[in-house]
């Protein structure tokens, strides 16, 4: 038998190596733990984080893309109702422009019709009525004059005038001519031209 196997120094040698590899293991075992932690989280990032944010950033563009789509849909469908609400505005005015006109068959029923009654209802007594030629003008209007002469009291022939003026049709007092007639009561004698403006094409 040896010396090493009498005094059994191979096994303490064996003890004191191993004692001092346990020694390291336990100085850096922390170390040896973060950079596992490290490695498992990189492999996570890798195999489940990386891929499931590019998934998302395709699925956000997509979104994007579809977004910006519907808002252009939107602009364009809008434009296109402003379009037509405009367009709708613009025939109400033309056609509310167009009813402030006489037709020619109006002209004829004012003239003939409607203007007695006017008279009638505010005493005032005609006593001819002269068609003057119609005159062109510019803009596809036509006037066409109308000389009146009728009798009546001061208070009476204002309230003819402004019944006339009020009218919705488009009437223009050319001239009033104005001479008395009889003192009591007093009476007055009067001219008045109408102008009756008509717009061509109009039915």
């Amino acid at each position: 038998m040896s010396i090493i196997e009498k005094l059994n120094l191979e096994e303490k040698i064996g003890v004191e190596n191993l004692d001092e590899k346990l020694d390291i293991i336990r100085k850096y075992q922390q170390y040896f733990f973060i950079g596992l932690t490290i490695i498992i989280a990189l492999q996570l990032i890798f195999s489940l984080i990386l891929p499931s944010t590019q998934n998302f950033s395709r699925k956000k563009i997509a979104l994007d893309q579809y977004a910006r789509s519907l808002n252009l849909r939107k602009k364009q469908a809008a434009s296109k109702e402003n379009v037509e609400q405009e367009e709708n505005r613009l025939n109400t005015l033309l056609s509310n422009k167009k009813n402030l006109f006489f037709t020619k068959k109006e002209v004829e029923k004012f003239s003939i019709s409607e203007l007695p009654k006017i008279a009638q209802k505010f005493k005032i007594n005609i006593t001819n009525v002269n068609f003057i030629k119609s005159e062109k003008l510019s803009h596809g209007l036509t006037t066409y004059p109308l000389s009146i002469k009728a009798s009546s009291n001061f208070f009476d022939l204002m309230q003819f005038i402004y019944q006339i003026e009020e009218s919705q049709k488009t009437i223009n007092i050319k001239t009033i001519k104005l001479t008395r007639k009889s003192l009591n009561p007093v009476m007055l004698n009067t001219t008045i031209t109408l102008e009756l403006f008509s717009l061509e094409g109009l039915k």
